[in-house]
């Protein structure tokens, strides 16, 4: 079971990886710099930060609950092993 304070600091995280590109975006387009092709993919960029970043960790977490679920198994194993003996 999950304690409160990995909800806190996932709730943080999350935030984090939100307002940082948001912010950046922010600064970039305060910077009056002319219009180039290097600040358009930099905007867009910032601006798919937070999906992109959000598929990542969700293709993470797909992994970890794998290798989690197969530890477990080989943990009942061994449990079911020592009770038939």
């Amino acid at each position: 079971m999950k304690n409160k304070g990995d909800h806190k600091s996932h709730g943080l995280l999350m935030l984090l990886c939100c307002l940082v590109p948001i912010i950046l975006l922010g600064i970039l387009s305060s910077l009056n710099l002319p219009s180039s092709g290097m600040k358009n993919v930099l905007s867009v960029l910032l601006v798919l930060a937070c999906p992109l970043g959000h598929l990542l960790m969700m293709k993470f977490m797909v992994n970890n609950h794998k290798h989690l679920k197969e530890e477990m198994g080989e943990k009942r194993k061994e449990i079911l092993n020592c009770t038939h003996q």
